[in-house]
């Protein structure tokens, strides 16, 4: 499972794009990739093991992505765009594909093989799986497009509308898999969207002090780091409430984990504060001395110094 996230490099400074291999089996994060915001989304950013199947969003939905997974001996399952496709019905791209004519059918879904463009000019198999939204969603959907085009003054086109009413996925999967069964697997995605919502909702910190790219870096993967340890916490102290038998609807999971991080954030902040003030350690501890209150004074405003 790839994702994306962004950060920002303090008050008006550059963004940040955080890369995530997540496992969906092991629930876990398996890599890590801090870069700016010049650096697209790509599976190269992570080593692709043999055998593995990989999920990701639109973001990765290319022909260059895909092929990237295949030549690795591995598979692709990725939500994909019609409009940044170029699918043809040869290997070498001379009979395209009219996707406006194949998605404006009265039918649910869709599935076809053909080929999808990589880069120059060149193309690789794929397997096409469409299914139609609910009127609902697909309604929504439209709308979506409809906004974003009045915000950047420009018309929406035919085909972005139909296209809104489908969820499109390119595939390197065979037919040993049925459409319900690769549209059941792609729901799967949906863990890692609860996943950023717990890191967002612990974190709550989207803006980082100004400074270098390599310092970012360190912030942000100490700030996973406490998050990690968040999680396990919240386990254990969930396994606790089942041991006593305690109702689980009376607790609040966003709030215990809001609670743990704050608190083990804290805990480190003064462990680190002691350590970098061991050299004053003789002045920190004249604060239980109170013969001289200019001192105690000095003392306190020496020691706050390391907040700025």
């Amino acid at each position: 499972m790839f994702q994306q996230a962004g950060y920002k490099n303090g008050k008006g400074g550059k963004s940040l794009r955080l890369h995530l291999c997540y496992n969906l089996t092991n629930g876990k994060m398996e890599a890590i990739e801090l870069t700016d915001n010049k650096v697209a989304e790509s599976v190269s950013h992570f080593e692709v093991e043999p055998g593995v199947l990989y999920i990701a969003d639109a973001g990765y939905g290319k022909g260059k992505q895909l092929c990237f997974i295949t030549k690795n001996h591995a598979d692709a399952l990725f939500c994909a765009t019609p409009s940044h496709m170029k699918l043809a019905e040869d290997i070498d791209g001379h009979t395209k594909i009219d996707m406006v004519h194949k998605f404006s059918t009265s039918a649910n879904h869709l599935d076809f093989k053909c080929f999808i463009h990589t880069q120059d000019g060149k193309y690789t198999p794929v397997r096409i799986i469409a299914s139609r939204l609910p009127e609902d969603k697909a309604l929504l959907a439209k709308k979506r497009k409809l906004r974003n085009a009045q915000r950047r003054q420009c018309k929406v086109r035919k085909e972005t509308l139909i296209y809104a009413q489908w969820l499109v996925l390119i595939t390197s999967l065979g037919d040993e898999y049925t459409v319900e069964e690769l549209l059941e697997m792609y729901r799967y995605r949906w863990q890692i969207e609860l996943l950023f919502k717990r890191i967002k909702q612990s974190l709550k910190v989207m803006k980082l002090r100004p400074a270098s790219l390599e310092h970012s870096k360190v912030t942000v993967l100490v700030m996973l780091i406490l998050w990690a340890i968040t999680e396990r916490q919240v386990l254990a102290a969930e396994l606790l409430l089942l041991e006593k038998k305690a109702n689980l609807s009376h607790y609040s999971i966003w709030a215990t984990s809001s609670f743990i991080f704050q608190h083990l954030k804290a805990t480190i902040g003064v462990v680190f504060l002691i350590l970098a003030e061991t050299h004053n350690l003789d002045v920190l501890l004249r604060l239980m001395n109170h013969c001289s209150s200019r001192l105690n004074q000095y003392s306190i405003f020496s020691f706050g110094s390391c907040f700025s």
